[in-house]
């Protein structure tokens, strides 16, 4: 049978992994899963699709930026 925990997992994992897109597809078959199952995945799948959509959407080619030491 589907459950809705497995893709959820699996969208994590590509998530962590940088594939934004199919980290997307399979949050994507959670929340439809849950839907079906009534499993209480939705706030966590929404997560990921953000994750991802905020990722995808981040400029690639600039530095993460560390805290400054002076607080400002």
């Amino acid at each position: 049978p589907d459950s809705a925990y497995i893709p959820l997992a699996e969208a994590k994992m590509l998530l962590k992994a940088g594939r934004l897109d199919a980290a997307r597809e399979r949050a994507a078959r959670a929340l439809a899963l849950a839907e079906l199952t009534g499993a209480s995945v939705d706030a966590a799948a929404e997560e990921v699709i953000s994750q991802a959509a905020v990722a995808l959407d981040a400029p690639q080619s600039l530095p993460a930026q560390s805290p400054s030491r002076t607080g400002f």
